[in-house]
């Protein structure tokens, strides 16, 4: 953070200092009602009904910033308290501020998957001449957004903000925080339906992506093969649309074949073709490759270079991760987060890899989908069916449901595997599993089987 003096502070949101426990103190570090963060020269904006539990007694240069000073009166003698007549106004006023204090560019980057990895795409790219800010791994919650936005200072060239939404709300708030001028929507498919309730809420919250960067004047880099995306009203967006895709785009991807690294591609930008390599497994990828090389071309860094940059991005852990398994198997740990459009490109890759090797996948319950659960579990079915998965392993009672489709369909019931709990999956795959099979292990990040992992793994 910039340090800021107090009376900076107090000018933008139009507080009364009711003590002087210090005069005029610096501003190191500034928060929003958590009293477990604060630190010496903090500066803490307490919502209406929050109060100050803990604290420690040697703290200096702290300040309150509160509609209700009464509630922090007993601590006058270790905080300097300013009143202000609305408290979130006051904080919405300051990170305002704050925020155009620097006038660089904040890529926002949204999306149903893949947002994590074309956050970290993109980062590999451009951290290579600039200092940039971005969401450390997948903690993209709306509550981490001043924490980030604290990042940025005299010597940030650029943000790169991942951008999740779990309820209604999350892309406004983002940009109150950042007001970004380029915004990437990955793609959007089902998911977050108990904070959402209906898909067509969950579409309207993913796309206000759309109507911050019109507001800012920016540019919206789209996913043109989603159709949920083909289908955003865009009529008045007033600023710059750029798409990319593998069947249609500004910047389309075609000859895309694996390695033994990863993938390799051709990238055409509507005038020349250029090769391009990622170290990382599955079409889904060359998509989030795509979406990083249209934003760093919208930063002014050329195609070719940017491509080269991008052989320089590593795989994230338990995003399609290559490790020796149980019986010398090969296990592919995608266990970071699930939903039905990440399990398609899951198993797509598995089948890929396989090279006459017998694929296993073992998949767990998709959380978060409330009445939608049992017709997307029965849709990852149909998936197992579409890549000719030879076995199939469920856990957990929603997962049950794939099995069933997959059956349906005319898996071999001896083939399937309905489990209820983790513990179960070890002994499955001592029976099934050996040097000749690669076996998917795909999970929530809340339910990810990380202990059975631990047995699993012998790498």
């Amino acid at each position: 953070m910039k340090k800021l003096l107090l009376s900076e502070i107090n000018k933008i949101i139009d507080g009364r200092i009711l003590n002087k426990h210090e005069i005029n103190p610096v501003i190191k570090n500034v928060i929003l009602g958590k009293s477990d963060k604060i630190k010496n020269s903090t500066l803490i904006f307490f919502p209406r009904k929050a109060k100050l539990e803990t604290y420690k007694n040697d703290l200096k240069s702290c300040v309150i910033v509160t509609e209700r000073p009464e509630l922090f009166m007993d601590f006058a003698e270790c905080f300097t308290i300013v009143k202000v007549e609305d408290s979130r106004n006051a904080y919405n006023k300051f990170v305002q501020f704050y925020r155009h204090l620097f006038p660089i560019p904040v890529v926002g980057v949204t999306g149903t998957c893949g947002k994590t990895t074309t956050k970290e795409m993109i980062a590999t790219i451009l951290k290579e001449d600039r200092k940039i800010v971005k969401t450390i791994s997948s903690q993209n919650s709306r509550s981490l957004n001043l924490e980030y936005l604290m990042k940025i200072n005299e010597q940030t060239d650029a943000a790169v903000i991942e951008v999740g939404v779990g309820f209604p709300g999350g892309i406004k708030d983002f940009d109150l925080h950042f007001e970004p001028c380029i915004g990437v929507i990955t793609n959007i498919e089902i998911d977050h339906m108990k904070g959402f309730k209906t898909h067509q809420s969950y579409i309207n919250e993913k796309a206000e992506m759309v109507n911050i960067i019109n507001k800012n004047k920016g540019t919206i880099i789209l996913n043109k093969d989603d159709m949920n995306i083909r289908n955003l009203d865009l009529k008045d967006f007033k600023g710059k649309i750029r798409y990319y895709g593998i069947n249609d785009g500004d910047l389309r991807a075609s000859n895309i074949h694996y390695n033994e690294q990863g993938m390799e591609f051709s990238v055409y930008d509507g005038k020349q073709i250029y090769q391009c390599k990622i170290n990382c497994f599955g079409r889904h990828n060359v998509y989030n490759a795509l979406a990083a090389l249209a934003v760093s071309t919208t930063l002014g860094i050329s195609l070719k270079d940017a491509i080269k940059r991008l052989q320089n991005f590593q795989p994230l852990n338990r995003h399609l991760q290559i490790r020796t398994g149980i019986n010398q198997c090969t296990l592919i740990d995608d266990t970071w987060n699930t939903n039905s459009k990440s399990i398609d490109a899951a198993l797509q890759t598995l089948a890929s890899l396989a090279n006459g090797r017998k694929t296993i996948a073992v998949l767990g319950d998709i959380e978060e989908l409330g009445d939608l659960s049992e017709s997307e579990h029965k849709k990852i079915g149909t998936f197992i069916h579409k890549y000719k998965i030879n076995q199939l392993v469920t856990i957990g009672k929603e997962a049950k449901f794939i099995a069933q489709k997959a059956t349906e369909l005319g898996m071999n019931p001896g083939d399937v595997f309905t489990l209820q709990h983790q513990d179960e999956l070890l002994n499955i795959l001592k029976t099934i599993a050996d040097a000749n099979s690669l076996v998917l292990v795909k999970a929530s990040m809340r339910n990810s089987f990380h202990e059975t992992l631990k047995k699993l793994i012998i790498d």
